[in-house]
């Protein structure tokens, strides 16, 4: 029932995007705007551009939305206690990182990792549970979706300068103002709405790939065993901002956080590593 009942809200919630974002276009391209305009006359490489954008967008939404985000296996026929327990694996260095161990899943967590209640899997470099795409963002999807977002945001914008100046301001008023603008008022405040929460969502995106950061661990820093020994300014995980995004954006595999965490701690910190627990 629940597979069944998250599959259904999938559906919805996917469709419901797609439907959204073909409605403000499909609008655009049947009213007196810019883009019919450029459709008639014709302006190719104006349409042409915006219909890339538009599908663009569209596309790496659902690959944000079918890719794995990092999934770890679930341990099969475990009866360990369900609280969680933490364990210690080396790594090559001459001390060792303790790592938890997932009570629901019955693994031990990689660094970066965590449990996902909604999905009810434990999820590499988990960044959060996004209700938009119905699944996580983490190690393998992160990138698709600040790429999806990214494309998301320009759409609206170059949609909400479309619909702004076809806006008849020329004369006449009243009823027959408001029924002939009508369609354009809806699609400005639709747009206008979710632009600022894009772009803050860009924004915030684009400090956590340039700085090598999860959203989890910039809100709950003090609650992680592997962060909250050290001190405020120290990100364990940074390399750099142009090494951060070039590998956020170009790797395709994941990564073995903890020789990254191991190096960086040993060089900024004299945190004894015992005490990453």
């Amino acid at each position: 029932m629940c597979a069944e009942s998250s599959t259904a809200t999938k559906l919805v919630v996917r469709t419901a995007h797609t439907g959204l974002v073909l409605g403000i276009a499909g609008s655009l391209l049947l009213k007196d705007t810019a883009l019919r305009e450029a459709l008639v006359v014709p302006h190719v490489a104006y349409v042409a551009s915006y219909l890339t954008l538009l599908y663009a967008s569209l596309f790496l939404y659902f690959l944000a939305c079918v890719v794995d985000p990092g999934y770890l296996p679930v341990k099969e026929g475990d009866d360990s206690d369900p609280s969680s327990e933490d364990e210690e694996q080396e790594t090559g260095e001459a001390v060792s990182l303790k790592h938890r161990k997932c009570g629901h899943c019955g693994i031990k967590q990689p660094f970066r990792a965590r449990h996902c209640e909604d999905c009810a899997r434990c999820v590499r470099k988990f960044d959060h549970h996004c209700p938009w795409l119905h699944t996580c963002v983490g190690e393998r999807n992160h990138k698709f979706f600040w790429l999806f977002i990214s494309t998301t945001m320009i759409i609206i914008g170059w949609s909400l300068q479309i619909s702004w100046s076809a806006i008849d301001s020329t004369g006449s008023k009243g009823l027959s103002w408001f029924q002939y603008n009508i369609f354009f008022v809806l699609n400005i405040i639709i747009l206008a709405v979710a632009g600022a929460a894009v772009t803050g969502l860009w924004l915030f995106h684009s400090y956590l790939m340039l700085t090598n950061t999860t959203t989890w661990e910039f809100a709950s820093r003090h609650r992680i065993t592997y962060l909250k020994p050290l001190k405020e300014g120290i990100n364990p995980f940074h390399e750099g901002y142009c090494a951060n995004t070039f590998k956020f954006l170009c790797n395709c595999t994941t990564r073995t956080w903890e020789n990254i965490y191991q190096r960086t701690v040993n060089k900024s910190t004299k945190v004894p590593m015992d005490r990453i627990a």
